[in-house]
């Protein structure tokens, strides 16, 4: 409890400008993020991330120190190339952009590893710390970083404002866009631009491996709790400057852990959460909806088969032969229709519709006659061809849906 007391404090400057850079490049690379993944081009910040290295390497060759203006320029020049190399190949040769993503990856970190490996060597090298770039080292970051960082951050985040709409309709749909006159070709590079800054500002921070983690996994856990994309971006950022902020709080607790794995180790259990537990799109609730609806389609055609009983609609063999009572989920079903006080259970085992269970009964072989009556009228189909139809779509209209049939009809 010290520690945590102590860390909030941010007496150290190192424990401030950490935490801030953190916090900083996960909102950044989150929103930058958001739109990388509307756009289903998941994989280019993964590309980018790997391919900033050799720019990384050479920029401290230029100076023979680590600068990191200098190498941030190196970084930006590489992974622009990178970028310009993948849309090059894609619209000039036969590869797909996956062939073309896997080929400019793979020779810019060959490279890249290459020219570390030699660099070893190099007098300083080790001091510098360029190895770190790999896996990433907060630690390094120094207030002139950080205040570069804050800079890009929102100067970034006011372009993301200007074009917004612009983004946004672009992420969702480029024709359109075009059509009514859009700068699609200058959207798509400011848009590659902000990934490729916001790589090369977060590869110190949790390295060339990780990058892509930050861009993609909070957006993919908001993703999960939103469909709307000004919420998915606040969402977005909310869980970057979380993982931000946590990663560095446990690496100051855990000193030997660096604080780039632990940001994405917390992200990722943000999606891991999310997956699961999300209204709407988490497991769990499409789980409990889909036991739910089946339970509701089991009651209707219990109440629906009792109506037509009732009513000599239809014979007790064929009711026993849709309903079988000795069914664990139907019994289940029954008990839940006894306690709602739509049926009730008679002495020779066999249920009876209440006055509420008759009413339901016959709303739901309404629907269903209706539904036929609109196919046969529209279609020209016979009744006993759309009949199997109508068995699963009477669970699913409404009272809107009822009062448009009878409209038509």
């Amino acid at each position: 409890m010290e520690k945590i007391t102590e860390f909030f404090s941010f007496s150290d400057t190192t424990i401030l400008t950490v935490t801030l850079g953190s916090i900083l490049l996960g909102i950044l690379g989150s929103v930058v993020g958001v739109f990388t993944y509307l756009r289903k081009r998941v994989l280019i910040g993964d590309v980018i991330a790997h391919s900033v290295l050799p720019g990384l390497v050479l920029g401290f060759l230029v100076l023979n120190e680590k600068s990191f203006i200098v190498l941030l320029i190196g970084a930006l020049i590489s992974g622009g190339l990178s970028s310009f190399l993948v849309d090059y190949i894609t619209h000039h040769s036969k590869l797909k952009t996956d062939a073309a993503l896997a080929l400019v990856l793979g020779v810019f970190f060959g490279f890249g590893t290459f020219l570390l490996t030699k660099l070893q060597g190099h007098s300083g090298a080790s001091q510098a710390g360029i190895d770190a770039y790999l896996f990433g080292q907060a630690a390094a970051i120094d207030l002139f970083d950080v205040q570069v960082i804050g800079v890009c951050c929102v100067l970034l985040l006011l372009t993301l404002l200007i074009f917004f709409r612009g983004f946004n309709i672009l992420s969702f749909d480029e024709q359109f866009a075009y059509s009514i006159g859009m700068p699609t070709q200058w959207l798509k590079f400011v848009l590659t631009s902000m990934t490729i800054i916001t790589v090369a500002l977060g590869v110190q921070l949790v390295g060339v491996v990780l990058m892509s983690a930050l861009l993609i996994t909070p957006t993919s856990a908001a993703r999960f709790w939103t469909s709307k994309v000004k919420i998915m971006l606040l969402l977005a950022a909310l869980f970057g400057a979380f993982g931000g902020l946590s990663g560095a709080l446990i690496s100051y607790l855990n000193y030997r852990m660096p604080t780039g794995p632990w940001i994405v180790i917390v992200l990722s259990f943000l999606a891991f959460l999310s997956f699961v537990f999300a209204p709407k799109k988490g497991v769990l609730f499409r789980l409990f909806s889909n036991v739910f609806f089946k339970i509701k389609i089991q009651k209707e055609n219990i109440l629906k088969d009792l109506f037509l009983l009732e009513n000599e609609t239809i014979e007790i063999e064929e009711l026993q032969e849709h309903q079988p009572s000795q069914s664990v989920f139907n019994r289940w079903v029954q008990r839940i229709l006894v306690y709602e006080k739509k049926i009730k259970k008679m002495e020779n085992r066999r249920f009876t519709l209440t006055a509420l269970g008759r009413a339901q009964g016959a709303k739901i072989f309404e629907r269903h006659k209706l539904w036929e009556k609109y196919i046969g009228k529209y279609m020209h189909l016979m009744r006993d061809h759309v009949h199997t139809d109508a068995e699963g779509i009477e669970h699913i209209i409404d009272e809107e849906i009822e009062r448009d049939l009878k409209s038509s009809i």
